[in-house]
């Protein structure tokens, strides 16, 4: 769910036709961007690792989703 948010946000700071050179600049205006299920994500020109946190959710057989602790 984070993943597609990160997504959605790089495609929607698309200026134009997408092609995957805009893709990546637009990404990299990403700071700190909150996608409600990770840790704020950030990238740069020079780091594309969004993040360096993880989080633990547990998806029961309802898809009802608890963060582990």
């Amino acid at each position: 769910y984070g993943a597609i948010k990160i997504l959605v946000e790089g495609l929607r700071r698309i200026d134009g036709e997408p092609t995957r050179e805009k893709f990546v600049k637009a990404l990299e205006t990403l700071k700190d961007f909150d996608t409600g299920v990770l840790f704020p994500v950030t990238f740069t020109a020079t780091n594309h690792e969004g993040s360096s946190q993880t989080k633990i959710i547990k998806v029961d057989s309802s898809l009802k989703w608890q963060l582990q602790k």
